[in-house]
């Protein structure tokens, strides 16, 4: 985006100058607005939520961040503001490892 000179003209017509979580923000906003005239359910990642989009409350919010450790709290914010929630943080792709460490995958149980 920073070296795109039409998403730049975009930005500064915005006001979001060079934050460009606010143009984040207003792409997932827009893609929300859509979809949600669709009469359907969505699920999206927790920072859609954590960036102050307006989400319809049957949303589901996958909470992946936190990893092995701090998990709970982030589940604790998002069910906090009313949203389902679907867990992955502990198991997310970027933690797949094999060998003796699986016990840790069974440590992680939302209950």
């Amino acid at each position: 985006w920073k070296s795109n000179p039409a998403v730049q003209a975009f930005m500064d017509k915005m006001s979001f100058g060079t934050d460009f979580a606010k143009l984040e923000q207003y792409y997932m906003q827009q893609l929300l607005d859509i979809v949600g005239k669709l009469d359907r359910g969505y699920i999206i990642w927790q920072e859609v939520i954590d960036n102050g989009a307006k989400v319809q409350p049957d949303t589901v919010v996958e909470v992946w961040k936190g990893g092995d450790s701090g998990w709970q709290k982030e589940m604790d914010k998002v069910t906090g503001q009313g949203y389902k929630t679907l867990l992955s943080s502990c198991w997310y792709l970027n933690y797949i490892s094999y060998g003796s460490d699986w016990q840790k995958y069974y440590e992680c149980d939302p209950q």
